[in-house]
């Protein structure tokens, strides 16, 4: 750097007043805006955005106008003093010199021979004592661009001072989750908590500590209806706490600072879906099909048919199917053999299907159907009344054809409508004995069609009688 001249000294000063001001408020620029900033995250204290930012703008206000106080020449003197007295003293004399009226040819050599001499000085010392005024309003610069940024967006809240300034004590531990034996699924092992679990009710958590719990340890698990602090037990110069979780709830570990939300899912019953045959018929030889539909979140265990008979109100059972491994859900259609049951010809029926789980801590849980009635026929009986029908209609029958050969043709018209109403029955019912052989089914045909030929040989007679 080259020395000013005289008479530019003071303003040369000023200028290096000015980058040791800006150094110095960039410094204290940076100290309160990341003071603002730390308060900002924590909410120390609540208030709105727009106080903060009020507060913001009130600290640079109050730095711009300490440093404008500050900066003078005769201000920056006493600094360097306090490093290089020599320098400090050079450059007020330069000063004097400077101010002071035009003397004789001794005194203008002297005052450039100190000229000289400062500028030599101030060349080597420049760097030490006028250091960059740069880095500290960078630092500004970017911490209030992150202070802008929440104020606009919202702040985290990071007022958990037990967390940011106090480090939980590293503790060995493990945890261990078990569950219900009628799951049969394995335990879980885990180094360190989540943040939530979701477990089936009944499991039941195990922490093992290396160490002896801290002094005054309030651990503990609350729900809805209490707070259980956590027991400690000593085994093997091992401590271990356990707890049976049947409410969802937080358990709360005072050593590690941290709160598990834990969400208790209960067995639910089965979901039972059953679809009834619908016959005109049901007889004591029949087979009833049964579409049977059976879900169970964790596993089925039995689908069974009851059915009771109403006049001795005696329950009965049947077993569909029993599960030995873990089967969610089942379909099938059932066969149910009436001819291997309890029932008889004549007996008034009420069935159901139950279907349960394999819950043996709570349950087990039984879902119900609903409930199908029906009247139980004698086949054998339905076959004999449907052949004395038959024999009944070929006899009434010939005795029209008769009488139309004898041309004696009395009204015949309701006989005509009871053999057709007979007919009809007999095709509608015919499908449902098991019993009927082909030949007889087919004679059902051949006797409507005589009755139709009957009918048309009548009207061919009727006008000439």
């Amino acid at each position: 750097m080259v020395s000013p001249p005289s008479g530019t000294l003071r303003t040369w000063l000023r200028c290096q007043q000015w980058r040791w001001t800006l150094r110095r408020a960039g410094i204290t620029s940076v100290a309160g805006s990341v003071l603002l900033l730390g308060l900002c995250l924590l909410h120390i204290p609540e208030l709105p955005r727009w106080q903060w930012g009020l507060l913001d703008g009130l600290l640079l206000v109050v730095v711009a106008w300490a440093a404008w106080l500050g900066s003078s020449p005769e201000r920056l003197l006493p600094r360097i003093a306090q490093r290089d007295y020599a320098l400090a003293e050079a450059l007020r004399t330069e000063l004097e010199l400077a101010s002071a009226p035009t003397g004789t040819d001794l005194h203008e050599q002297f005052r450039k021979r100190h000229r000289q001499q400062l500028e030599v000085t101030l060349q080597n010392s420049e760097n030490r004592f006028f250091p960059r005024w740069h880095l500290p309003w960078l630092i500004v610069v970017a911490v209030q661009g992150a202070l802008v940024l929440f104020l606009l967006h919202g702040a985290p809240n990071f007022r958990q001072l037990d967390a940011l300034v106090f480090a939980p004590p590293k503790i060995p531990q493990t945890y261990r989750l078990l569950f219900p034996a009628y799951l049969n699924r394995p335990p879980e092992v885990f180094p360190k908590p989540p943040d939530s679990l979701a477990v089936p009710q009944g499991s039941r958590l195990e922490i093992t500590l290396l160490t002896t719990p801290p002094h005054g340890d309030a651990s503990g698990f609350s729900d809805a209806a209490e707070f259980r602090p956590l027991r400690w037990q000593e085994v093997s110069g091992r401590w271990s706490a356990s707890l049976t979780l049947e409410n969802s709830g937080s358990l709360r570990l005072d050593w590690r600072v941290q709160n598990v939300a834990i969400q208790v899912h209960p067995d639910e019953a089965p979901l039972l879906v059953v679809t009834w045959p619908r016959l005109p018929h049901i007889f004591d030889r029949s087979t009833l099909p049964v579409d049977l539909l059976a879900e169970d979140d964790h596993g089925l265990e039995q689908i069974v048919l009851h059915y009771r008979i109403a006049s001795s109100g005696r329950p009965y059972r049947e077993i569909v199917q029993s599960f030995e491994d873990r089967f969610q859900n089942h379909q099938e259609l059932f066969e149910w053999s009436l001819s291997g049951s309890a029932l008889q010809a004549g007996d008034n029926v009420t069935a159901w299907v139950e279907a349960s789980d394999k819950d043996t801590l709570h349950g087990p849980h039984v879902t119900r159907s609903g409930e199908f009635q029906f009247v139980v026929e004698s086949q054998r009986e339905f076959h004999k009344s449907l052949l004395r029908r038959l024999r009944m209609v070929s006899r009434l029958l010939r005795e029209l054809v008769n009488a139309l050969d004898l041309r004696d043709l009395p009204d015949t018209e309701a006989e005509e409508e009871r053999i057709l109403g007979i007919l009809v029955d007999l095709e509608a019912d015919a499908p449902h004995d098991p019993l009927l052989s082909e030949q007889f089914r087919g004679f059902i045909g051949e006797l409507r069609r005589q009755l139709h030929h009957y009918q048309r040989q009548r009207q061919q007679v009727a006008p000439k009688t």
